[in-house]
């Protein structure tokens, strides 16, 4: 069997590079590539994110904020860049993920999968703090759950209108005490 990574994480990867030089790194981590594909932007990895309602920009931030380093690193040592165990470790569950669906070449959506398996990390961290987990987000790339929809708020005279009834069903009907003794 062949495995050959999809055009869209293949840019991904590249983007992720550019980005651990830019936070400083000379490893490249699964933080990486995930602000990788924050960069590449129109992918599945960010519109399963995007579904589910995240900010591409504060999870940009959130990541930046926790990896970034005080200096990049130079251009001239672009080359010294090397995949860190958490990317070979997301990478590898990417392709594991591809072949559960039938595929032979993970694309940015199995990327996403991998990444929230994997061990701690920014961004693993910032989806445990949004109640996002791995089976959710298996089912937002499967399309089988979309971004929660929030009910519209009741207008303010509704809900006193609504209060004042049941107040005063509760003080007709007995069982209501007052905290308040003369």
């Amino acid at each position: 069997m062949e495995i050959t990574v999809s055009p869209d994480l293949e840019a991904i990867i590249a983007k992720a590079r550019d980005e651990a030089m830019r936070t400083g790194h000379y490893g490249l981590t699964v933080d990486h590539l995930v602000l990788g594909a924050l960069r590449h932007s129109d992918n599945k990895f960010c519109r399963t994110l995007k579904s589910l309602g995240i900010s591409m920009e504060e999870l940009k931030k959130y990541i930046d904020f926790q990896v970034s380093r005080p200096t990049s690193v130079p251009y001239n040592e672009g080359s010294r860049i090397g995949f860190a165990h958490s990317a070979v470790s997301a990478l590898n569950l990417s392709i594991y993920e591809a072949l559960k669906e039938g595929s032979s070449q993970p694309g940015p959506e199995h990327l996403l999968i991998a990444a929230s398996r994997c061990g701690k990390n920014a961004f693993r961290d910032f989806l445990d703090s949004h109640g996002i987990c791995t089976a959710t987000l298996t089912d937002a790339v499967a399309g089988k759950i979309e971004k929660p929809r929030k009910a519209p708020m009741p207008k303010a005279e509704d809900i006193a209108d609504a209060l004042e009834a049941e107040l005063r069903r509760v003080m007709a009907s007995g069982t209501f005490k007052s905290g308040i003794t003369s």
